[in-house]
């Protein structure tokens, strides 16, 4: 596949994806659909999945030039990235709800949360007390991991930064949704690089001195 094509099929991929969850996109189809609103993120899912796949493969296909190779002394820098990513969509699964993120909660008549939390209340532990965003931290971590050629850049860069607007509109939701208490969460976690947790323990540890 031409790298252009990919990359605005990849920007097309985000712009249909970033609709169909929007709010006054999600509003309307709530009055449209009724009950039947309750299967909406199935088919969000459903479409995100079918449409990215063929995308992922066409970009995978590619092989080069390459201007990033892992390769030599890079290739454990790699694996330790790798296993970091892993670890974090691990981490970040124990304080998620699945069920929510999957639509399958939603079937549940009645159950009107709109964020992927278990029951619907705010959640700091874990994972979540060293960064906020896990799950978009292991992503930016994946898309970059990888040996990268001159289309792989530009789609990397396209979707590094649609997760980082994905986190920026989820922290305006937040904030939104628990107000004050969100706001000293803010103050006091990272976003994605867990600055605030190393100066903490750091702290810790010249008190323990």
């Amino acid at each position: 596949m031409d790298p252009f094509l990919l990359v605005a099929l990849w920007v097309l991929w985000c712009a249909v994806h970033s609709l169909l969850i929007a709010p006054a996109v999600k509003d309307g189809m709530a009055a449209f659909l009724g009950p039947r609103m309750r299967y909406y993120r199935l088919f969000y899912n459903a479409v995100a999945v079918v449409t990215a796949a063929p995308l992922v493969y066409f970009g995978l296909a590619r092989n080069g030039p390459y201007l990033l190779v892992w390769q030599g002394g890079l290739r454990a820098v790699r694996l330790l990235l790798l296993g970091l990513a892993v670890y974090l969509f691990a981490a970040g699964a124990r304080n998620y709800d699945g069920a929510g993120m999957l639509g399958l909660r939603q079937l549940k008549e009645g159950d009107d949360c709109t964020v992927p939390a278990k029951d619907c209340r705010l959640e700091t532990g874990g994972i979540l007390g060293v960064i906020r965003h896990p799950w978009y931290t292991g992503g930016i971590i994946l898309l970059w991991a990888r040996d990268i050629d001159s289309a792989g850049l530009a789609v990397s860069s396209v979707l590094s930064a649609y997760l980082l607007l994905g986190a920026w509109l989820e922290e305006r939701k937040l904030t939104a949704l628990y107000g004050d208490a969100y706001r000293r969460y803010r103050k006091r976690v990272s976003a994605f690089i867990p600055l605030k947790w190393i100066v903490r323990l750091a702290g810790k540890g010249r008190l323990a001195d």
